[in-house]
């Protein structure tokens, strides 16, 4: 029943707060080959963007989902790369078979709390999240996420109006859910022959008290065509502009006597009159790259993940840091939009390998050619580029974060 990827081995970790993702629904209100949960929205699937948000909220400890049997390659394909992931659990006929599949599933794993959440609500916002933990363990037996009811009401019989409903204290359930986990699980087992259409009404059916956390109206659930259409909407006017910089600079040496010499720039290599002082390949261009990328998603500097000091990264190819910057910002759901690149230096001259650098870059950061601008400039004799003492890099970039 688990999967392949992402599997913890062992409880040994302390899990504070589980967020459970019922996706074992085969909804086909879209008319769609496969499950809603699997559709892209844009380029990720609403399953993806569901995980994610818990996967990456400070609060939550691990992410579980329930599955139908039918799809778990589409399940694989939606949480790779996710990190956090315990190992699926095939659920059942109903929604709360599914539930109570995956509560039996984290008996080993022991959580204080646990946020039951639909798979089709891919835009929780994580405030949101953050609000229901914080309430658990407070003055209620559980917590709803729920968004306050701004329309007029009608009571109508035969779609006859009858009367108006006052809606002042009236409220849309959504999820996620939040519970003690033993209370859940403990009340899955008592009343599970029940058929409930949410989890907290277990907890009101046993007399338990449940907060309200208000949740804005964007954490609808997806179900038709045109709630897709309001997703895509949503993504469209979530999306933001990165900027990041990046700076570098290689000494020169000079080779031995007669010895033809070469030095890589954006990934291809170049005779120059001189060597490069560095613990990769010296790829000036490539170093300040992988800065800017880096910058543009506040994921520090190249320093950081690849130290100098570390052995492994002796004359090491520059294109795996890029490789590693560009993973990064797809796990962040970031494209690269634009780079624009000015090389310092008296040597070599620049411009007869122009087209290979922009060629090069486009094959490593995979974006079109005419994304990539590269410019070169002297010093006018000044400073340590002036003096042929070395090479300077400088970098910006632009991202997009969906």
């Amino acid at each position: 029943m688990a999967n392949s990827l992402n599997i913890n081995k062992g409880c040994a970790k302390v899990y504070k707060t589980i967020a459970l993702i019922v996706a074992a629904g085969e909804g086909r209100r879209l008319s769609s080959d496969i499950p809603k949960q699997y559709i892209k929205v844009s380029d990720k699937s609403l399953l993806t963007r569901t995980i994610n948000q818990f996967a990456e909220h400070p609060l939550i400890d691990a992410v579980i989902v329930g599955i139908h049997p039918d799809y778990v390659q589409q399940y694989n394909d939606s949480v790779q790369g996710i990190e956090g992931v315990l190992p699926y659990v095939i659920g059942g006929k109903r929604r709360q078979d599914t539930v109570y599949n995956v509560l039996k599933s984290l008996l080993p794993y022991n959580p204080n709390n646990v946020l039951i959440h639909d798979a089709a609500r891919a835009f929780i916002k994580a405030d949101t999240i953050t609000n229901i933990v914080k309430a658990l363990g407070g003055d209620c037996d559980a917590v709803l996420a729920a968004t306050k009811v701004a329309d007029t009401l009608k009571y109508a019989k035969n779609k006859m109006i009858e009367k108006n409903m006052p809606r002042d204290d009236l409220f849309l359930a959504q999820t996620p859910q939040g519970f003690d986990y033993q209370l859940i699980y403990d009340l899955y087992q008592k009343h599970n022959h029940i058929d409930f259409t949410d989890d907290v009404s277990l907890v009101e059916h046993d007399g338990g008290q449940v907060k309200i956390i208000e949740s804005p109206l964007s954490n609808f659930k997806i179900t038709t065509s045109e709630d897709l259409i309001f997703a895509e909407r949503i993504l469209k006017n979530n999306i933001k502009t990165r900027v990041g910089s990046g700076f570098d600079a290689h000494k020169f040496i000079a080779p031995k006597k007669g010895a033809k010499t070469t030095i890589t720039l954006c990934g291809v290599k170049i005779p120059c009159p001189y060597e490069v002082i560095a613990h990769s390949d010296g790829d000036v261009a490539l170093h300040a790259l992988t800065d800017a990328l880096l910058g543009a998603i506040g994921s520090g500097d190249i320093g950081m993940h690849f130290p100098p000091s570390d052995s492994k990264w002796k004359d090491a190819s520059s294109d795996q840091f890029i490789k590693f910057a560009k993973d990064l910002i797809a796990k962040k759901g970031g494209v690269i939009n634009n780079v624009d690149i000015t090389i310092i230096s008296q040597v070599p001259k620049i411009s007869p390998y122009r087209e290979k650098f922009t060629q090069q870059l486009s094959k490593i950061l995979d974006i079109p050619k005419d994304a990539i601008n590269i410019k070169a400039t002297t010093t006018e004799g000044m400073g340590f580029t002036g003096r042929e003492e070395g090479i300077a890099c400088q970098v910006v970039v632009s991202v997009e974060i969906k």
